[in-house]
């Protein structure tokens, strides 16, 4: 029942393994097998989990040596990648960054299953451990911000970086933004910027939005719009009143976008303060369910595979 409860598959599930001796000892031998099926993944990650000591866990992990590549393309054996992360010490886990390093560090951050293992790693090991898959993230920013899984990694590079860091990543953001405001990929991460950047480093990327009559793509975009209340808010009062007047002068197509409408409800509901905070859902019950669900800033929605809080997508 608890481990129906917790959503994990049943031990037997694993072939070759019996279910009532799955832990780690059992486990051992088995690592990069089990990984690459749908319910042996499940096993390693408890095992991962429940080992009795580091010891334990890094001779499981030892396993996946000279298989991060192959790991973080298997829709399975990604999850025990990202679990190794979370739950070894930061030195267990370097063979992960060399091998991923190997084989380039930007072409992970664009895979649909590569890129939750560079957030896991920028979540979970300290700062200069990571400095070199950083510099690869800060070198390629306009191409990473435009892809469909690469934002993410952005996104999750602002929240969990060094100042300088998202400092770097700003400035990159502003330097393109003529191209990357209008990306709907690309726009997920400037808004990022504007929260966890300072003030300082936000302003010029709102402003330039406003100068570039990017905000109306902005608002229309599933990804965009909830950037919006934040882009009012970076800008002078003089800039936020031209910002209104680019939104409002485009109510049609405004109306006519299922995300934009939403914006514009928001305009029409009393704008005026310009004190916009982040999107709540609507009091009326009405418009509450027709509100789509605002963009996750973490990634990719979490595979069921996925165990304890270290392993989300």
């Amino acid at each position: 029942r608890e481990r129906l409860s917790r959503g994990l598959a049943p031990l037997s599930c694993a072939p070759g393994i019996d279910a009532e001796v799955a832990d780690a000892g059992a486990i051992k031998g088995h690592v990069m097998r089990l990984a690459r099926d749908a319910q042996g993944c499940r096993q390693v990650q408890r095992a991962l989990e429940e080992a009795e000591n580091d010891e334990m866990r890094e001779a499981l992990a030892s396993e996946l040596h000279g298989h991060v590549w192959e790991a973080l393309q298997c829709p399975h054996a990604n999850h025990v990648l990202q679990k190794c992360v979370a739950e070894l010490t930061p030195r267990a886990v370097q063979f992960v960054i060399d091998e991923l390093s190997a084989r380039g560090v930007s072409q992970a951050a664009r895979h649909k299953y590569g890129c939750r293992i560079v957030q896991r790693l920028v979540e979970f090991c300290p700062h200069d451990q990571t400095a070199g898959i950083v510099e690869c993230l800060l070198a390629e920013v306009p191409t990473i911000a435009r892809n469909q899984y690469g934002n993410y990694v952005l996104q999750n590079l602002l929240e969990h970086g060094t100042p300088e860091q998202r400092r770097h990543v700003a400035e990159r953001l502003l330097a393109d933004v003529a191209s990357l405001g209008p990306d709907p990929y690309a726009v997920a991460v400037i808004g990022a910027a504007l929260v966890h950047c300072t003030e300082e480093e936000g302003r010029p990327l709102a402003e330039a939005l406003v100068r570039g009559d990017m905000l109306v793509s902005m608002a229309c975009s599933r990804l965009g719009y909830p950037s919006v209340p934040k882009v009012l808010e970076s800008l002078s009062a003089q800039d936020q009143r031209e910002a209104l007047r680019q939104l409002l002068s485009q109510g049609p197509t405004l109306k006519a976008s299922r995300y934009g409408q939403h914006v514009l409800h928001d305009l029409e509901d009393g704008l005026s303060e310009i004190m916009w905070t982040a999107p709540k859902p609507r009091q009326q019950e009405h418009r509450q369910e027709q509100r789509p669900q605002h963009a996750r800033r973490d990634g990719p929605p979490p595979d069921p595979a996925l165990l304890g809080a270290g392993a989300r997508a």
